[in-house]
């Protein structure tokens, strides 16, 4: 279980905004080495973050993203630091704290930054209660650690305005931060442009060093419900297999292959250039998961030129700490012609021994994720 430390909150600083920023980055240039791809988790990552609604006598079904009113739903973190610091690289995995930041439902325009005004009151409630002492507790608006839960409004939807078209649903948000330091405030910008994030991560309790990206992750996810009650599953996959074969879960149960010698600059150099193309140099393994048709659902409200049912879109997202794949996304199944023959990828192993992590998150186009992890054994 993943350490995680006090955080204080010494001021409330508005605007708020938490959206997961994808930073593009500069280009790389002729033949030497070029920047690691998306799905190599080298710094602190947060991979998924999956919803689930509380079963009732009424319906014992535990759904994904969608949730109805009075609904209590939890919201579990997946998330992984690949940080190596090359001067201890020995050292043991660096303590994570998140923090969880609810109470954001039907924010105007159901954009994130409508929920400014509220997230500004559960930041005072933190303040208060940490004076006080006091722990969050099972309905508090806020919370710590790798999951957090909370009990949706019984007027999420009938509180807004009937759509002249359309589904009438509410919309909930729920905002984290996951720091790889201490958690705490940073000015306000003077430019008062909706952005800027009022939590920072910092390498110490006195906060004088504030980390970058590959120690802060700030992000939002968000909960659907509709007047319909409808749900949505999250895709059903129960395996991730390497040459066919389900290795188990468990560092214990990981697959055993050699190392693959080719330097990491040939590894990332662009595909133009002259070099030796190292899944041929290497014996690679292949990737996948175990999907059936009824990895998606019915897309309720899409249907084709024709009349007929569209299907879920769903594809899964490849991530490793070392190695590297062939490619790091395959579309599962497609809304129109269903279920993908083959969603596969090929990954070789790094240059060192070492234990790996392989990761597959499986998204699906409404919201739902199933996230499997496996290991292997480079030696």
């Amino acid at each position: 279980m993943m350490a995680h430390k006090r955080f204080s909150l010494r001021s409330l600083l508005l605007p708020f905004a938490a959206a997961s920023a994808l930073i593009a980055p500069a280009l790389a240039s002729g033949c030497g080495g070029g920047l690691d791809p998306i799905s190599k988790v080298d710094g602190l990552r947060v991979l998924a973050v999956a919803v689930s609604r509380a079963p009732t006598a009424e319906d014992p079904t535990t759904g994904g993203s969608y949730a109805r009113p009075n609904d209590r739903v939890t919201f579990k973190m997946t998330s992984y630091d690949g940080f190596l610091d090359p001067e201890t690289p020995d050292a043991p995995p660096r303590p994570l704290q998140t923090v969880w930041l609810g109470g954001c439902f039907d924010p105007p325009g159901d954009a994130y930054y409508g929920c400014y005004a509220s997230l500004g009151a559960v930041l005072g409630q933190i303040q208060k209660d940490q004076q006080d002492g006091k722990l969050p507790g099972p309905d508090s608006l806020y919370g710590v650690g790798e999951s957090f839960s909370m009990t949706l409004p019984a007027d999420i939807v009938s509180r807004r305005t009937r759509p002249v078209s359309g589904s009438y649903y509410g919309i909930a948000y729920v905002f984290f931060a996951v720091c790889a330091g201490y958690l705490g405030p940073i000015p306000a910008d003077s430019s008062g442009n909706a952005g800027a994030f009022p939590l920072g991560c910092f390498q110490d309790q006195a906060m004088t060093i504030r980390l970058g990206a590959e120690s802060f992750v700030p992000g939002y996810t968000q909960i659907y419900s509709f007047e319909d009650g409808r749900t949505n599953a999250d895709p059903h996959v129960t395996e991730l297999t390497f040459d066919a074969k389900d290795p188990g879960t468990g560092p214990g149960n990981a697959l055993i292959v050699p190392p693959c010698a080719v330097d990491d600059d040939t590894r990332v150099a662009p595909a133009s250039c002259s070099k030796e193309d190292p899944f041929t140099t290497c014996t690679p393994v292949k990737i996948d998961i175990t999907a059936e048709d009824d990895v998606a659902e019915d897309d309720l409200e899409g249907t084709t030129m024709d009349g007929k049912k569209l299907k879920e879109v769903v594809w899964v997202d490849y991530f490793t700490d070392h190695g590297d794949f062939d490619n790091e996304v395959a579309l599962v199944n497609d809304a129109t012609t269903g279920l993908i023959a083959d969603h596969s990828v090929k990954w070789i192993a790094p240059p060192e021994p070492g234990l790996v992590n392989i990761w597959a998150v499986v998204h699906d186009a409404r919201g739902g994720v199933t996230t499997l992890q496996r290991y292997i054994n480079v030696q």
